[in-house]
């Protein structure tokens, strides 16, 4: 049953009111089978919910406030609800089994679908329109079993979508016409919108009110723009384990120390923070890095752990690249330039190309809005890094100069790292920052390294793991763990290069070093740390300009 839209007979021009735009914190939905419900090629795609659903999913949703909307709105006026797609999703596969990438209503003004299927009952909207890769708006018709249908000739347009608007008539938001009354009055002049799956993304949407004039045209009347925003997910997002394993040596301890980060959110695996090992000062006991490495210089950049300057048992490591930072490397390793020639000799990413759509020799300008599109799923965690790792060749990758991208602090000792593993024929650092198959179900970062430790005695220190973000907020997480002495169960280790950590801008600095490879080697130098400078990445050198 579809409630037939109203004409409106004015012809006088339409000038849209703009409401003041809303702000909206929202929480990561967690995907469950309800939630995923929701999404294309399930039953409920494009449905409202029914109480008990509704009930459900009420703790992750959103209150969209439609009251000025409800004022104005006229008997021939609709109500359209327009959502961003924020990850790849493609309406031609069939066997999608990816996450539900945009929000979806499910209640309406105080009314959501009928728990009984008593008649009439209509969950659906009007229309639901679909905004493609190139901006195209097409129709598609979604059945009761949640099936859709898209437009039957393709040619010109794509099945990838940016955008999904559910349209809604006066009949529904106002009277609840095939629908059910919630009994809660909070509900009541509200738009209950069920995020995207686990998405940490901000995003905004889109409530208008429109109608149908006489020239069949659709007019717009108001506007309102709907910020969602999410909080620092980073805190508290890291469970930390510290195992040391001490191997006594005559004159000296050899403390092979484990981390290991289990990351409780997944998609935080790419943000940048610092973890630092702290072992207990106790009174005669020195710490250097493993010893077994070449002689100590101050070089540029780090590959590792570095020792703090000054606190001899700190130890640190940067992991992780920012956003602006993971995309520059991305697009760097990956180019435009190389997508397009792949998508020329036939790789597709899976797109089908059946009714004509998806035809990217008649539109050429959308083969770099797919690459962006490309770029942004995996920088965001929202496609498998085997997309980017079977497309470009590791002999490519170890002739590549990533050092040569500008960067901040943070990425660029990140970024150093990733190119001395690289020129070794090692991915570790990289697949570290994409997400894989085992991240879904066991995100976990590892890093061993040795230290040497002199005048320990049988004294066991106290180890402390801070993780901070690169923002230098207060720090996100402590542990503190008594070391534990597993010599009998050693393991191959990792040794790293000690490098300065940073220091405060302008502060002078000492390092001293001592016991390099068994020898007395002792510098002392003084050093004016400049300030450094965050440079904004022109995006034109990397890739096409859109």
């Amino acid at each position: 049953m579809i409630f037939p839209v109203k004409k409106n007979t004015k012809s006088a021009c339409v000038v849209p009111t703009i409401f003041p735009t809303l702000q909206l914190h929202s929480t990561v939905c967690h995907g469950n089978e309800l939630s995923a419900q929701f999404g294309l090629f399930h039953s409920r795609f494009a449905q409202l919910a029914n109480l008990h659903e509704q009930a459900s999913l009420l703790p992750s949703c959103l209150a969209i406030d439609i009251a000025h909307e409800l004022k104005v709105m006229q008997e021939y006026n609709s109500l359209e609800i327009t959502v961003p797609v924020v990850g790849l999703t493609d309406l031609l596969e069939k066997t999608n089994n990816n996450k539900r990438h945009f929000a979806s209503p499910i209640a309406l003004n105080g009314f959501c679908a009928k728990s009984n299927n008593e008649q009439p009952h209509y969950p659906f909207p009007e229309f639901v329109l679909i905004t493609d890769l190139i901006g195209n708006q097409y129709e598609l018709i979604v059945n009761q079993d949640g099936t859709i249908e898209l437009p039957q000739e393709g040619t010109g347009l794509f099945s990838l979508i940016t955008a999904i608007t559910f349209i809604y008539s006066y009949h529904q938001i106002v009277e609840g016409q095939g629908l059910e009354r919630i009994k809660n009055p909070m509900h009541e002049q509200k738009i209950l919108l069920l995020p995207p799956q686990e998405n940490i993304e901000g995003f905004d949407v889109r409530v208008t009110l429109s109608h149908i004039n006489e020239r069949h045209q659709r007019i717009v009347d108001t506007i309102r723009t709907i910020k969602v925003t999410y909080p620092n997910i980073s805190k508290k997002q890291y469970q930390s384990n510290v195992i040391v394993q001490r191997e006594a040596h005559e004159g000296y301890d050899k403390l092979n120390v484990t981390l290991s980060l289990t990351l409780l959110l997944p998609l935080t695996k790419h943000l940048p923070f610092t973890t630092s090992i702290s072992l207990d000062p106790l009174k005669g006991v020195h710490y250097s890095l493993d010893s077994n490495l070449d002689k100590i210089k101050i070089p540029q950049a780090s590959h590792g752990w570095l020792r703090h300057p000054t606190q001899h048992n700190v130890f640190t490591k940067h992991i992780g690249l920012s956003v602006k930072g993971l995309t520059s490397l991305i697009r760097y390793l990956y180019s435009e330039y190389d997508f397009t020639k792949d998508i020329l000799k036939g790789d597709l990413f899976n797109l089908s190309q059946e009714k004509g759509y998806n035809n990217f020799l008649l539109m050429p300008e959308a083969l770099g809005r797919f690459y962006d599109v490309i770029v942004h799923d995996l920088v965001n965690q929202k496609m498998l890094g085997s997309y980017f790792f079977d497309r470009v060749p590791k002999e490519r990758l170890m002739a590549l100069d990533i050092t040569a991208l500008q960067a901040d602090f943070h990425d660029s000792i990140v970024l150093e790292q990733i190119a001395i593993e690289l020129s070794e024929g090692r991915l570790d650092a990289l697949q570290q920052l994409l997400m894989s198959a085992k991240d879904v179900a066991y995100p976990q970062i590892m890093e061993t390294f040795g230290i040497t430790a002199t005048g320990l005695g049988g004294v066991l220190p106290q180890v402390a793991v801070d993780i901070e973000s690169m923002t230098h907020e207060p720090p996100l997480a402590r542990k503190v763990a008594k070391a534990k002495d597993l010599s009998h169960m050693l393991t191959p280790h990792i040794a790293w290069t000690p490098l300065l950590e940073t220091t405060k801008e302008g502060e002078n600095i000492s390092l001293k070093v001592t016991e390099v490879n068994g020898e007395q080697f002792e510098t002392s130098t003084q050093v004016q740390v400049q300030p450094f400078t965050v440079v904004e990445i022109d995006p034109s050198h990397i890739h096409t300009t859109r």
